[in-house]
């Protein structure tokens, strides 16, 4: 039984990383939200690295293999003299296949956006490279330290009770809400370029509150 818990909990958690490939279309129509005249020239970006443009008419269309994990879309739209779109396709309120989309023109001096590139990318590094670590490795603390008691418990508050806030960059909103993500945030947070994501660790929080809490209690009682 000490080996089953040993190993068969971490290949779990492994297992729920994996990737795989998503094939994932959209198509829709986009026009001026005060004419409703079709918008035509308007760049689609899906995760920022594919993009396409609606036509005379103001229809797009986009058909691709993704690969690896990609969750959920979301795409942002623009065009010269226009304030852009973000949307996000997790919440349900938007279908990919039937997308009427409208537009705001914007003063020139006037900003599309609330969150800058650079923003979103320091967050994107945070997410990947330090709360990732820290989520790694106190889930291998938590597997290999001895005398922790409700492993399989502190395991899964790890890998799931990361809480994730996704701010639109358009609008600052809430796009998006995770109760439950992580513990990893490589490659599937990359598929969301165009929100701000800010990641709680409650699990891995709580889990180091409490084993410090414990320790300290010990300490004193033996002195």
């Amino acid at each position: 039984m000490k080996i089953l818990n040993r190993f068969f909990i971490p290949v779990l958690a492994l297992l729920l990383l994996t990737s795989c490939d998503t094939l994932f279309s959209s198509k829709g129509k986009v026009i001026d939200k005060d004419t409703h005249e079709p918008l035509s020239g308007v760049t689609v970006n899906f995760k920022n690295i594919d993009s396409v443009y609606t036509d005379t008419a103001g229809y797009y269309t986009f058909h691709k293999v993704l690969f690896g994990y990609t969750g959920s879309l979301e795409m942002l739209l623009s065009k010269e003299g226009y304030k852009s779109r973000h949307i996000s396709f997790r919440s349900g309120k938007a279908d990919p296949q039937n997308m009427l989309i409208e537009m705001e023109r914007r003063e020139t001096t006037q900003s599309d956006r609330v969150f800058e590139p650079r923003w979103v990318s320091m967050m994107y590094y945070i997410n990947m490279y330090v709360i990732s670590l820290l989520n790694v490795l106190t889930l291998l603390f938590v597997i290999f330290k001895k005398g922790i008691k409700r492993k399989a418990l502190w395991i899964c508050a790890i890998v799931l009770l990361n809480p994730t806030f996704f701010l639109s960059v358009t609008n600052g909103n809430i796009s998006q809400f995770l109760p439950l993500n992580g513990p990893v945030f490589l490659a599937h947070f990359a598929t969301y370029p165009f929100s701000l994501k800010i990641v709680l660790p409650l699990g891995t929080l709580l889990f180091w509150v409490l084993y410090v809490w414990l320790r300290n209690k010990l300490i004193r009682e033996k002195s």
